[in-house]
């Protein structure tokens, strides 16, 4: 199964009013992550890891902003309840999404 490459909020198709591209992720601080590594290439100038299982502990979800340039949609300096907000500004948004697409 693909990722998906757009997020919906309520039926709402999210369109960053900076780059026009339709994806959010969330961005969380004070995170401990840990992860598997399966696999390391490269040599004493490059090394890239491959990585199967990744885990994350704790941490404070800081900001919703989107995935290709950053644009901060809602941030923790708003208040508490990024999601909930998040919610409130869908409904401004002009495209809702059908089920079918």
């Amino acid at each position: 199964m693909s990722e998906p490459d757009e997020t919906r909020v309520n039926g709402q198709l999210f369109t960053c009013p900076a780059c026009g591209n339709h994806m959010l992720e969330e961005v969380m601080v004070d995170v401990t992550q840990s992860a598997n590594i399966v696999d390391v290439v490269g040599d004493a100038e490059a090394a890239d890891p491959e990585y199967s299982a990744t885990v994350s502990d704790g941490g404070v979800l800081d900001r919703i902003q989107c995935l290709y340039c950053g644009h901060v949609v809602v941030s923790d300096e708003d208040g508490p309840d990024l999601f909930e907000r998040l919610t409130v500004l869908a409904k401004d948004w002009t495209q809702p999404v059908s089920e079918e697409s």
